[in-house]
């Protein structure tokens, strides 16, 4: 499954790469390759911006939506498998947990409440809890410690 993935990534760039290469070639002149270098520069953010919301292990999308929900979806069906009302109306982002287990979503606090991040167990698919934040919540990241020396 994995070279189909890597095949279909490559044709899609691949036929980006020329149609930007020609449309900038037009525009710009042929001096300078511009149209690799936007396809590439575009494509690596919409890969970065795609690996924050596919859990680790390729099988889950998580969303955020409007109306306060956040939505998971089944990537090898293409099938939403639920969809979970976040704490406040204001949601900023969304991480999954390096095992694909949690996803967490960061709320910014209305009024004077303060922010909050809701955690979801995504092989349940119900919220598992909620933590209390400073009040303007926005990103959340995850790193790996190593022991210590």
């Amino acid at each position: 499954m994995t070279y189909l993935w890597v095949a279909l990534g490559s044709a899609l760039g691949g036929a980006a790469r020329y149609g930007c290469a020609g449309l900038a070639a037009r525009w710009f002149g042929a001096s300078f390759p511009w149209g690799t270098l936007v396809i590439n520069v575009s494509g690596s953010l919409l890969i970065g911006f795609l690996a924050t919301l596919m859990s680790p292990d390729g099988r889950l999308l998580a969303t955020l939506k409007q109306g306060a929900m956040f939505e998971v979806f089944d990537l090898a069906s293409g099938r939403s498998v639920a969809q979970l009302r976040n704490s406040t109306t204001v949601a900023h982002g969304v991480a999954v947990s390096p095992d694909s287990r949690y996803a967490f979503v960061s709320s910014e606090g209305v009024g004077a409440a303060p922010g909050k991040v809701d955690v979801y167990d995504l092989r349940a698919l119900a919220k598992a809890g909620t933590v209390d934040v400073g009040q303007q919540a926005s990103g959340i990241a995850f790193w790996k410690m190593g022991a210590p020396r």
